[in-house]
């Protein structure tokens, strides 16, 4: 499991396979960047297991399967061969110990890839509490993708080296936003969830208290009484007059109970 999960994080392991038992020391390098679809449901187990798991996978958002979508079977088949053909030059590769190399087929090319990289860093540095640092090398391995994809297409069929550039940088942003999208909707969801059960502890504090009491009277009452804990599932239900609070700083309830707050309140709680 630990191999497992430092993979997923875009660690280097070295591995010694069975030819190693045969006299030949061939250790094998793998780095794997891992692309994930999975069901809300199945997301949400995942959250429950710590926050640091979100960042382990590149999340993609799960599509709607779309029915009669008609498609060009001879582009399929086309695509099929060379991604074939591209596997094949993989494995011949590696039988013969040879590195899996790409190289640039001109200067022009290899400058236009190192702009768009530094170009996509400095977006990432932006961002970098949402992306974790093996989502940096996501154009370098798209780009190695397919490039040995190309190799393998036809000639009149390969598309430009240039445009290999600019759709691996394309394609890495697209991801990395897919991946900040479902990272906030399940980290939007497990605040929500905190929240409500916060708020609704804090009602029953209140209602069953013989005097009233203000801020810290309510946190008191807590195990944890961290007050950025409280100060914003306090605030949000004084907005909404599930709270009020009066001239001397007490929160006695307001007119409108919890449970029929409604949507508005909820939105307050994850802001």
């Amino acid at each position: 499991m630990k191999i497992l999960s430092d993979l997923m994080d875009g660690e280097v392991i070295t591995k010694l396979p069975a030819s190693v038992e045969r006299g030949r020391d061939s250790s094998v390098l793998a780095k794997v960047h891992v692309l994930l679809a999975l069901r809300s449901d199945e997301i949400q187990a995942l959250a429950v297991m710590g926050a640091d798991h979100l960042n382990r996978f590149l999340w993609l958002k799960p599509h709607e399967r779309r029915e009669n979508r008609s498609s060009d079977k001879g582009a399929c088949s086309a695509f099929m061969e060379a991604y074939q053909g591209a596997v094949q030059e993989i494995l011949a590769h590696r039988r013969e110990g040879r590195p899996l190399m790409v190289e640039f087929e001109s200067d022009d090319t290899a400058d236009a890839f190192q702009i768009g990289l530094a170009c996509y860093e400095a977006e990432m540095g932006e961002g970098a509490g949402c992306v974790e640092p093996w989502a940096r090398g996501l154009p370098q391995t798209l780009f190695w993708a397919m490039a040995f994809l190309r190799r393998a297409m036809l000639p009149e069929l390969r598309p430009g080296e240039g445009r290999l550039v600019k759709t691996s940088f394309a394609v890495s942003l697209r991801l990395v936003g897919s991946h900040n999208e479902q990272t906030r909707r399940v980290t939007s969801a497990e605040k929500l969830r905190d929240r409500q059960s916060l708020a609704a502890k804090i009602v029953q504090k209140v209602s069953s208290a013989t005097s009233p009491l203000k801020f810290w009277d309510i946190a008191r009452r807590f195990q944890n009484q961290d007050k950025s804990r409280f100060t914003p599932v306090i605030d949000a239900m004084i907005e909404v007059w599930v709270l009020v609070r009066d001239a001397n700083g007490h929160l006695p309830l307001g007119p409108v109970d919890l449970a029929d707050a409604g949507e508005s309140h909820d939105q307050k709680f994850v802001l």
